[in-house]
C-alpha cells in the first residue's frame, strides 16, 4: 500500500486522471439513472382472481377461496397464501419464497388451479397471472372548468383520449381510470309496441344474439388465389344495434329492433362517481414500471397538461399528486446539506489548518457521490427515496477519514519533513485507524444487505449507498487526498507562518490552551479514577434502557412522517343504498370546508388553505369496501411548508368537527400509510360464527383503550 501511495504522491497526474474518470463516469451515470419513489424490487407475488356474479362472500369462500388454497397448499417455492372472499369475486395472493424460479411457480399454481373440477358452474374461469412491480408516478384529475355544465359521458370520452395518447407516448404504460360506472349497451323494452306487433321478449334477445356477432364462413381456393369467409356483424353502435330485422312484414315491411325498444349507450348502475369541489369529475391514475422512468413520465404529463389545457376551453386536467415533487424535495435536502457540509469542512479546517488543505478534504464528498453513482447504476439502484436517505445519512461521516488524514500529514509537515515525505508518512500512520474505522460502519450496514421480505428489501438501497460511499471515500483519502497535500502548493513554510498571524493565532491558542489545560487534565483524572471512569458509559446504558423501558422515550419502526394530502373513508351496511351514502359524505365534505373557514381566520389567510376535496362514491378503504355503502373524500391541503399547521393538524380537526358517526360501520379520517396500522391483529379460525364473535369482543376491548382510534374491522359478509 506504502508503494501506491507513494507513486500516487510522486506523479499526481494519475489522481488527476481518476479525477477525471470519476467525474466524467460519475455525471453520466447520474444523468442516466431512474427516478422512482421507492426502490424497484421483484415482485414475488402471483395471484389468483375468480368472478362470480351474485355470490356472497360466504359462498365465495366456501364454493371458491377454500378450493383454490387446497389445490396450491403444499406446490414448491409458496410461502403464504392470503384470500378475500367478498361480494361477487375472490382474490388469493400467493407469496413465493424466492427460491425457485417464479415463472416456474406461476405454471405450478395454473395447473393445481386448472385441475379444480368443483367450482360453481356459474363461476368464471379463474385468472391466474404474476403480480408486477409497481409504483405510483402521478395522478390526475379531469373537471369541468368554472361556468361549464359537463355531463359525465363527455368527461369519460375526454379521459380516453387522454388515456390513449398517455400509451402512445411510450415513457409510460400503466394508465386507469376511475370515477364512473362502466358503460353499457341498454336496450330498453316498449311494451306496448311488444303487444302491438306480437313479439317476444325472447325473440328481441335470439335477434341480437344471432345478429350482432362474428362469423366465419371457411376458405374458398383455387389455384391462384385463397379467400377467407368471414361475416363481421358485432357491434357497440346503437344505431346498428336498432337496425337488426326481427322479422318481415306482410306489406314487405320490416319490424327492427328500434321499433319496439330504445337502444342507447349508458352508464350501468353501479356506484362508481366522484366529484372535485362538488363538480363531477374522472380521475387518470400514472403508474411506473422498473423498467419506465418517473422523471421522463413526470416531464411528458407536465407538458401533456399545459398542452390540453389550452386546447380545451370547457375541461381542466389537473394534477391531484406528484410522487416526483416529493422526491425532489428529497434531492433540494441532499443538495442543501452537502452544500452545507462543504461548506462547514472548509471553513473548519481553514481555521486551523490552512484554506487549500480545506478545500481538497471537502472534495472527497463529491468524488465519493460520483464514483457511488457509478457502481449503483450497474447495481440497478434508482434515485429513490431510500438511496436518497442512505445518500443523506452517510454525509455526516464522509470526510471523517480525510480530515483525519489531511491533518496528520499537516502534523508531519509541522515536524520539518517534505510535501512529499509529509504526504505518505502522515497518511500510512493513520491508514490502520481509518481503515478499522470505515471498516466498522460498513459492518454495521451490511446486516441490511440480507434482508429478507418485499419491505426490507427496500433497505438494500440504503445500505448499498452507504457502502458504496464509504469505500470510495478510502480511495480519495488514500490516494488522490495525499497526492494534492504533498506538493508545495498545499503545504509550504507561509502555510506554518500563517499559523501565527490573525484571527488563526488566536484559534490556534485557543484549541492549544483546550488540549493542554482542560483535556490533559480530565485524562488524567479519568485514569487516575478509572473504575468512576469505566462505570460512567454503564450508568448511560442502564439510564438510556431505564428511559425506554419505562416509556419515556417513545420507539416506533417507521417514523410518523406527516402527510400532504388525508382521506376520510366511511362505509355502512352493506346492502345500504347510495342515497344514505352521499348524504354523509355531503354532511362531511360541508364539516371539511368549515374547517378549512376557521383555519383561514385564525391564520389570517386571503386564501383557502385546503386546494381541493375529491368525493368518491362506491369504494373506501383503498378498495377494501366496495358497493354503494361506501364513499371517501379525499382532502387536498395547499403546500402547507412556512404555515403554522400540519396536515395532521388539519386531519385532527376534520375528524373532531365530525364526531363519532354512529351509523357507519366504519369510518376513519387520516393519512395513508405505506406500512400498514400502527397496531394490526388478526384473528384465524375454521367457524366462521366463532370468528365473529372473537371480533366483536375484540373490537370493544380495543374501542376501551384511550390510546387507540379508528378501530376498524375487514370482514365483508355482504348484503343481507
Amino acid at each position: 500500500m506504502r508503494k501506491i501511495i507513494e507513486r500516487f504522491v510522486e506523479y499526481p497526474v494519475y489522481a488527476n486522471l481518476l479525477i477525471a474518470v470519476v467525474i466524467l463516469a460519475g455525471g453520466l451515470s447520474l444523468t442516466n439513472m431512474k427516478k422512482s419513489f421507492f426502490p424497484e424490487t421483484e415482485s414475488r407475488y402471483l395471484s389468483v382472481s375468480v368472478f362470480y356474479p351474485g355470490a356472497s362472500p360466504v359462498e365465495m369462500e366456501e364454493g371458491v377461496t377454500s378450493r383454490i388454497e387446497e389445490a396450491v397448499r403444499g406446490l414448491i417455492g409458496i410461502k403464504e397464501i392470503t384470500s378475500t372472499s367478498v361480494e361477487n369475486m375472490a382474490s388469493v395472493s400467493i407469496e413465493t419464497t424466492g427460491e425457485y424460479p417464479i415463472n416456474e411457480v406461476l405454471q405450478e399454481v395454473k395447473n393445481a388451479v386448472d385441475g379444480i373440477s368443483s367450482l360453481p358452474s356459474a363461476a368464471e374461469r379463474p385468472i391466474v397471472s404474476k403480480r408486477r412491480s409497481r409504483a405510483g408516478a402521478v395522478s390526475l384529475e379531469l373537471v369541468p372548468v368554472d361556468g361549464h355544465q359537463m355531463d359525465l359521458m363527455t368527461l369519460k370520452e375526454h379521459a380516453q383520449r387522454i388515456e390513449e395518447d398517455f400509451f402512445n407516448s411510450g415513457v409510460m404504460s400503466q394508465i386507469s381510470l376511475s370515477g364512473y360506472p362502466q358503460p353499457e349497451i341498454s336496450v330498453e323494452i316498449k311494451e306496448e309496441e311488444l303487444l302491438r306487433y306480437n313479439i317476444t321478449f325472447s325473440q328481441i334477445v335470439r335477434a341480437i344474439q344471432n345478429n350482432n356477432r362474428d362469423v366465419s364462413g371457411g376458405e374458398i381456393k383455387s389455384d391462384e388465389e385463397e379467400f377467407l369467409i368471414r361475416l363481421r356483424s358485432r357491434s357497440a353502435d346503437p344505431n346498428k344495434i336498432g337496425s337488426i330485422t326481427l322479422r318481415g312484414q306482410a306489406d314487405g315491411g320490416f319490424i327492427l329492433i328500434r321499433d319496439v325498444a330504445d337502444v342507447k349507450i349508458k352508464f350501468a348502475d353501479s356506484p362508481n362517481k366522484q366529484w372535485t369541489n362538488g363538480k363531477p369529475s374522472v380521475s387518470i391514475n400514472i403508474q411506473k414500471l422498473p423498467e419506465e422512468d418517473l422523471d421522463a413520465i413526470n416531464e411528458y404529463t407536465l407538458i401533456y397538461i399545459d398542452e390540453f389545457n389550452d386546447k380545451n376551453l370547457g375541461v381542466e386536467l389537473i394534477v391531484s399528486r406528484n410522487f416526483l415533487d416529493i422526491l425532489q424535495s428529497r434531492l433540494s435536502l441532499l443538495t442543501r446539506n452537502g452544500l452545507l457540509g462543504l461548506f462547514l469542512v472548509v471553513i473548519a479546517l481553514s481555521m486551523f489548518l490552512s484554506f487549500r488543505l480545506s478545500l481538497w478534504v471537502s472534495f472527497g464528498i463529491p468524488f465519493s457521490f460520483l464514483a457511488m453513482f457509478i457502481a449503483a447504476s450497474f447495481m440497478g439502484v434508482t434515485i429513490n427515496l431510500q438511496s436518497l436517505f442512505g445518500m443523506i445519512l452517510v454525509i455526516g461521516i464522509l470526510v471523517d477519514d480525510g480530515i483525519v488524514i489531511a491533518e496528520n500529514i499537516y502534523l508531519h509537515f509541522e515536524r520539518g519533513k517534505t510535501p512529499m515525505h509529509a504526504a505518505v508518512d502522515g497518511t500510512m500512520e493513520v491508514a490502520p485507524a481509518v481503515l478499522t474505522s470505515v471498516a466498522t460502519t460498513i459492518v454495521a450496514f451490511s446486516p441490511l444487505l440480507f434482508l429478507r421480505g418485499t419491505r426490507m428489501e427496500m433497505m438494500w438501497d440504503v445500505a448499498i449507498v452507504v457502502i458504496a460511499v464509504l469505500f470510495f471515500s478510502l480511495f480519495e483519502a488514500f490516494l488522490v487526498l495525499p497526492a494534492h497535500l504533498g506538493n508545495e502548493k498545499t503545504l509550504s513554510r507561509k502555510t506554518l507562518q500563517a499559523k501565527n498571524k490573525g484571527i488563526r493565532k488566536y484559534f490556534e491558542g485557543f484549541i492549544i490552551w483546550l488540549r493542554d489545560r482542560v483535556y490533559q487534565h480530565f485524562l488524567n483524572w479519568l485514569v487516575k479514577w478509572r473504575y468512576i471512569a469505566a462505570s460512567f458509559p454503564v450508568a448511560l446504558v442502564l439510564i438510556t434502557m431505564g428511559l425506554f423501558m419505562g416509556g419515556h422515550i417513545r420507539n416506533t419502526f417507521f417514523p410518523m412522517v406527516d402527510f400532504d394530502q388525508f382521506t376520510l373513508n366511511v362505509a355502512f351496511t352493506p346492502g345500504d343504498g347510495e342515497k344514505q351514502t352521499l348524504e354523509f359524505l355531503d354532511r362531511f365534505e360541508a364539516a371539511i370546508w368549515e374547517v378549512n373557514d376557521e383555519i383561514n381566520e385564525e391564520l389570517g389567510l386571503d386564501h383557502n388553505i385546503i386546494e381541493r376535496t375529491s368525493k368518491r362514491l362506491g369504494s373506501a378503504f383503498s378498495g377494501q369496501e366496495r358497493g354503494a355503502h361506501a364513499g371517501s373524500i379525499s382532502v387536498y391541503p395547499v403546500d402547507l411548508e412556512g404555515y403554522d399547521i400540519s396536515g395532521r393538524d388539519i386531519s385532527t380537526r376534520v375528524n373532531m368537527k365530525i364526531g363519532k358517526v354512529p351509523e357507519a360501520s366504519k369510518f376513519t379520517v387520516g393519512g395513508r400509510n405505506r406500512w400498514g396500522s400502527p397496531v394490526s391483529i388478526g384473528l384465524m379460525s375454521k367457524n366462521l360464527h366463532e370468528l365473529e364473535e372473537a371480533k366483536e369482543y375484540m373490537i370493544a376491548r380495543l374501542n376501551e383503550m384511550p390510546q387507540l382510534k379508528d378501530v376498524n374491522e375487514n370482514i365483508a359478509l355482504g348484503k343481507q
